[in-house]
């Protein structure tokens, strides 16, 4: 079991700067936003900002989901190489629904792609219906977390899916920028300092 909570002042300046940009993003959206870390080959979730809208994603803080078929999670994986890819799930893959991807080597190839691509996606994969696009926060040259943007099939337009990636692009660069003027010298900072394992 996982508890959000904070450990120190600057931990809360951090975790309000992501909350303030995605407070951001789902005014330029009008869709869910959410963030997460790498947990074990999942995504646990730290924080989201809820849509205005009546028919959304349902999820909660603290809530973990299987890396390997959301958005985020893949933004998180896309530094690993196949073979750490294939130590952190040396199982099968299990799928949540019948899109969901099982085979390492599509899991692989597909984020190398995306990466090249310059954002993440994820079309049903988790929920049936729901898509979601993401792109990794990095400092000193790793993901230390993710950001996502989930949209209901039905609302997806190739306009909307362009302004989420814009909007999502350009909170990335700032939140990158603000880390690093934070000067802040834990990589793993935001599951380290917000998570307490019980």
């Amino acid at each position: 079991m996982f508890l959000i909570g904070s450990a120190s002042q600057k931990n809360i300046t951090v975790l309000n700067i992501f909350k303030a940009k995605m407070k951001k993003i789902v005014a330029q959206t009008v869709e869910v936003c959410q963030l997460g870390v790498l947990v074990d080959g999942d995504v646990l979730y730290l924080a989201k900002e809820d849509s205005p809208e009546p028919i959304r994603l349902v999820s909660f803080v603290g809530k973990r989901l299987p890396a390997y078929c959301t958005a985020i999670g893949k933004a998180l994986l896309s530094d690993y190489t196949y073979k750490e890819l294939s130590e952190l799930y040396p199982d099968p893959l299990r799928p949540l629904t019948e899109k969901t991807c099982t085979d390492l080597k599509k899991l692989y190839e597909e984020y190398t792609q995306s990466k090249q691509d310059g954002y993440f996606k994820e079309e049903g994969e988790c929920s049936l219906d729901l898509n979601c696009f993401a792109l990794p926060i990095r400092y000193n040259n790793k993901n230390i977390a993710a950001i996502s943007v989930s949209i209901p099939s039905f609302r997806l337009t190739e306009e909307k899916k362009e302004s989420t990636i814009h909007a999502l692009l350009l909170a990335q660069k700032d939140l990158e920028h603000n880390l690093s003027t934070l000067g802040i010298s834990d990589n793993h900072l935001l599951e380290n300092s917000f998570i307490t394992t019980l």
